[in-house]
């Protein structure tokens, strides 16, 4: 699969899950370019460096960070939507998908972490939930409701009921000397999984905070791409991106806890159709969706 996604060449490709399958997110200086990821087609742009999607009744958003508060794509539409009320500037996004039905969209940024309605843009709660500084934020399914868990700039971590928008354990202090981005990752086991700025890949319980392991030395600086389920050599790996050039990645196995071999130019790792693909950028902002190892 080759695509021609951006000129100059993309500097960040998220995958962005939809309920019509997985869209490719290159972002560089034109902004981003969408595409299915399936049949290449282009599905539109946007300035903003989409970071999430949320999936509501009728409708797909894209989101992004920003200085004015998250902000929100229609995809169907081909619009952003207005601004969210009560705004404030967020460094990260998520959603979480709440059971009766409603869709949070939280956000990480120098106030804390915030709430909105993702369909409304209304702000949930008080501004902030919680604090200081928080550099990144994912949600974590618990029995009977959904956690958000932010990573603060002092390496600590802070869990908040998402519906209700209460602290659920008092703040927790790691090994991190910043974190810089989280994700959950779908190995056998539950686990929570951030990187700093010092190189250094973390391991935790998402809900009691039990470290897992020893920290995973990565190169610094690397920004955390995402976990996926998939092979290189192994059944899960993170993928991080050293800094932002563009012929530099890095992955790990999450439960050995050791580093795993990836294409150079790996920007993303997604599956379809059972294969698992590495999105790599090569020069001039052509995207190609490589096999990895064949069917997972």
């Amino acid at each position: 699969m080759r695509i021609d996604a951006a000129r100059p060449m993309a500097a960040w490709v998220a995958v962005l899950a939809t309920p019509d399958g997985p869209l490719l997110a290159p972002h560089g200086d034109g902004g981003t370019r969408l595409f299915d990821a399936r049949t290449k087609a282009a599905r539109g742009t946007w300035p903003a460096l989409a970071r999430a999607a949320a999936s509501l009744p009728g409708r797909t958003l894209l989101l992004a960070a920003g200085v004015a508060g998250p902000r929100r794509f229609d995809l169907a539409a081909g619009a952003e939507l207005p601004p969210v009320a009560d705004r404030a500037e967020v460094w990260d996004v998520a959603v979480a998908p709440l059971p009766d039905g409603r869709v949070v969209l939280a956000g990480a940024g120098p106030g804390g972490l915030h709430r909105w309605d993702a369909a409304t843009g209304a702000r949930l709660g008080r501004p902030p939930l919680l604090g200081p500084p928080l550099r990144a934020v994912v949600p974590a399914l618990r029995p009977g409701g959904v956690t958000l868990i932010g990573g603060g700039e002092d390496g600590t971590l802070y869990r908040a009921d998402a519906a209700a928008g209460e602290p659920l354990r008092p703040p927790q202090p790691t090994a991190a000397p910043a974190l810089q981005g989280l994700a959950l990752a779908p190995t056998g086991r539950e686990m929570l999984v951030g990187c700093d700025w010092d190189g250094s890949v973390h391991r935790w319980d998402p809900h009691t905070g039990d470290v897992i392991g020893e920290p995973i030395p990565v190169p610094a600086p690397a920004r955390l791409a995402g976990c996926f389920a998939g092979r290189f050599d192994r059944p899960c790996a993170l993928l991080l991106t050293a800094g932002d050039r563009y012929d530099a990645a890095v992955a790990v196995d999450l439960e050995r806890g050791e580093r795993v071999a990836v294409p150079a130019r790996t920007r993303a790792v997604f599956s379809l159709d059972g294969v698992t693909l590495a999105v790599l950028v090569h020069p001039g902002g052509q995207l190609t969706a490589e096999p990895l190892y064949g069917p997972a």
